[in-house]
Parts: C-alpha cells; structure tokens; sequence
C-alpha cells in the first residue's frame, strides 16, 4: 500500500499520516522511525503540524497554501517519492 502524500483535502492528508504511521509502528521502531522522517522531509504540513507541533496550522487555508506553494517550489518535480510500507522491511 503506498498512500500519496499530496492529498486534496487536510483531513484525507491526516488519515493518510495516521494510517501509515500505524502501519509502520507495526513493523518496529526503525520503521516508524524513518516514515516520520521520510514525511518531515517530503511534507511541509506534517512537518509544521505534527513534528514541530503546530496545532495553529492545522487549517484548510493552511493546508492549502503549504500545498500550493510546495508545488511552485518544486515546479512538478518530486524530490520525494512516497511512502512504501514494502521499502522499510
């Protein structure tokens, strides 16, 4: 199961989070360990909401911008692909 990482929506955004958070608890700590990192370093609003703790970021607008402007920083091209549960084993 590989989620995307760019949802349309915020709320879609933080199941996708949850779910593969779980997922990778279930398969140890190194694992949980590196899908955090993994979406810190590929997400802009899981970084400012759930690592650094932001709960005053965690809006629509604001998920929309951070989404908006991850992509025209980027211009289209990916730096990050998305989570593989089957990559961490």
């Amino acid at each position: 199961m590989e989620p995307e990482l760019r949802p349309c929506l915020r709320e879609q955004a933080i199941e996708i989070y949850r779910s593969t958070i779980l997922q990778a608890a279930e398969l140890g700590a190194e694992s949980l360990r590196r899908v955090k990192r993994q979406l810190a370093q590929c997400d802009l609003f899981f970084l400012l909401t759930h690592v650094l703790g932001r709960a005053d970021l965690n809006r629509d607008w604001y998920f929309a911008r951070c989404t908006a402007r991850c992509r025209e920083i980027r211009t289209g091209i990916s730096i990050c692909g998305p989570v593989s549960m089957e990559s961490l084993q």
